[in-house]
């Protein structure tokens, strides 16, 4: 899968194992609950896609794309808080 194109794509609670994702765009995407389980995420895109209550672990994460709101709202979902 790698250097694929999910751009502006609903996959809501899709479970990714064991695939390899380099540099795939997941840019406008909505991915709320899915799992990437043991996926390598490098330079992977999730620029402006919903990443809420998203499982990244045993995941490879290396110069992996987020946006600010994209990093807020996947902390958030893990219970961090911003200060004031």
């Amino acid at each position: 899968m790698t250097g694929s194109n999910f751009e502006n794509t609903d996959l809501m609670g899709t479970v990714f194992s064991f695939c390899n994702l380099e540099k795939v765009v997941f840019k406008d995407s909505v991915l709320v609950g899915c799992v990437f389980e043991k996926c390598n995420l490098k330079e992977t895109d999730f620029s402006s896609a919903n990443i809420e209550s998203v499982n990244f672990e045993n995941s490879k994460i290396d110069k992996t794309i987020l946006d600010i709101e994209g990093f807020i709202k996947f902390g958030n979902s893990k219970g961090f808080v911003l200060s004031k």
